[in-house]
Order: C-alpha cells, then sequence, then structure tokens
C-alpha cells in the first residue's frame, strides 16, 4: 500500500505539477485494478513482451514476434508472428489462458481468438508518458505482479521528474525524424512529445497534424538539433541526406544524431527513462 500512496503523490506531480487532493481520490479510484495471474502468455505486441522481462515475469511467455527481442540466450519462447500476422495452428497447439494484441493486430486474428475462445488483451499504442505508465500497470494485474509494476512506475516517474528539473535551462530546438518517405515525425499525439518535452527541448514538428512534415518546414523552422530514428541503412543514408543543408543550425553545428528506433518504439517506464537519458544527453552533454 506505501508504493500506491507514493505513486498517487507522483503521478499527480507529474500530471498537475503539484499535489492535487481531488485528483488524486479520482486517481486512486479509476486504478483499482482486479489483480489477475495468466501463467501460458503468447505476446504479438513487442512492448509487453520486453515489459515482462521488465517485471521479472518473462517465464510466463511461451511465444512471441519475430520483431521481438528477447534477452540473448532465451530460446525458450517460440516466435509465431510478425507485426500483423500470426499462425493459428501454433497458437491452439500452445493452449495460451491469454493473448496480448496490439493496435496492429488485425481483425482476422482476434475472430479467430474469439472463435475458440482464447482470451485475449489489446493494448493500443500510447500517446503519451502517462499512456506508457497506465498500460504497463494493466498488464503487471494480467501477470499478477501489480505491486511491482506500481513500484517500477513510480520509480520511473521520479527519474523523470529528476530528469525534468536538470533540463530546465536550455531549451534547443529539434526535430525528429521516425519515416523518411514520406517525411515522418513525432506530434503532440506521440509519447515521443513528452520524450522532447521532457528533455527540455522544443519540438518543431509539435503542431503537425498527423506526423507528416516536408524538408521546406524544417528548413524554415531550422532546428539545433535533428534527431533520426529510421530503420537500419536507412538512418544512415538520411543523415547524409541532411548534412546537404548547411543552412540548418543542426548540421552547422554537427548535431544531427541517429537514435536507436527500437528504443524509441518499444516503450514502457523504464526504457521511457533510459531514452530519456540518452536524449537529454545529446542535447546536453
Amino acid at each position: 500500500m506505501n508504493q500506491y500512496i507514493k505513486f498517487i503523490i507522483n503521478y499527480s506531480n507529474l500530471i498537475l505539477g503539484k499535489v492535487s487532493l481531488i485528483f488524486s481520490i479520482l486517481l486512486s479510484t479509476l486504478l483499482c485494478y482486479s489483480e489477475e495471474n495468466h501463467e501460458k502468455i503468447v505476446s504479438l505486441n513487442t512492448a509487453f513482451t520486453e515489459a515482462a522481462y521488465v517485471l521479472g515475469k518473462s517465464d510466463k511467455l511461451i511465444a512471441c514476434t519475430t520483431f521481438c527481442k528477447s534477452p540473448s540466450g532465451d530460446s525458450r519462447i517460440i516466435k509465431i508472428a510478425n507485426v500483423l500476422n500470426a499462425n493459428y495452428e501454433q497458437i491452439l497447439y500452445l493452449k495460451p489462458d491469454l493473448v496480448v494484441l496490439s493496435g496492429l493486430t488485425s481483425r482476422n486474428t482476434m475472430q479467430f481468438l474469439d472463435k475458440f475462445k482464447i482470451s485475449y488483451k489489446i493494448f493500443y499504442q500510447e500517446k503519451s508518458f502517462k499512456d506508457i505508465c497506465d498500460n504497463f500497470i494493466a498488464f503487471g494485474t494480467l501477470l499478477g505482479c501489480y505491486e511491482k509494476a506500481l513500484e517500477i512506475v513510480n520509480d520511473s516517474i521520479l527519474e523523470v521528474e529528476n530528469l525534468k528539473l536538470k533540463n530546465k535551462s536550455i531549451h534547443p530546438k529539434i526535430f525528429m525524424q521516425i519515416g523518411s518517405d514520406p517525411l515522418f515525425t513525432a506530434n503532440d499525439n506521440m509519447y515521443l512529445d513528452d520524450l522532447i518535452d521532457y528533455s527540455g527541448a522544443v519540438n518543431i514538428g509539435k503542431d503537425s497534424k498527423i506526423g507528416y512534415f516536408s524538408t521546406e518546414e524544417v528548413l524554415l523552422k531550422n532546428p539545433d538539433f535533428i534527431i533520426i530514428s529510421t530503420m537500419g541503412a536507412t538512418a544512415i543514408k538520411d543523415k547524409e541526406e541532411w548534412k546537404r543543408f548547411e543552412c540548418i543550425n543542426a548540421v552547422k553545428k554537427n548535431n544531427v544524431y541517429i537514435f536507436d528506433p527500437y528504443a524509441l518504439c518499444i516503450m514502457n517506464p523504464k526504457s521511457f527513462v533510459t531514452s530519456l537519458k540518452e536524449l537529454s544527453r545529446i542535447l546536453h552533454g
């Protein structure tokens, strides 16, 4: 219970900037999850495969997607799906008591699970650090470790708050590229906007409608840093492409960086803190 009280206070601080008693009471009502304890989980959501390891409950995973990165040496968990499609025969053979889905999971997969009365839970893409924390706690309840999830979230919120205080002095402009063709960036409807905000930077793509951006807009807004988080060789090519535009402050000062796309795509409270530390190091040294 002490962890829960600390969480309420820290969570209120994060969202409101100060402790609100009314908000705390409402929050305590909203976050009264009913703990479950699933033992055989198929994860078709990469972020929550990772979250199971963070929670120390990877023993409950029996299968995941080809995109999931399991810690070295853990060959126990079989790969039965890509991001969009799953091997239905293998799911039936494994007899899971829970399948974890993402917002990208096909309707056909859900219809298959419904047909064979296999329990599933959908976790949609988070839009903020708050959403990341909420989903992580909800996932923890499914694994029977609500208190552990709460403890991790509480510690992560404290680390985020400390980093925000350290990053208050300088506010460089940043362009975060997360797609190349077309050029795509993080807007204020993505948790990456929180990452940029908490790093002390100004997100020049914040107001883009759905993330689409143009090279001309980048030139006009003239960012101090360009962060590229695209896949593999594409990122290296993108970095070389930006170097052509010597009028951009980020290029002039050699502030064009490649950021691990897996780290930014696969988020839980602990990995958010890790990415925030890395972004803060790039921006502030």
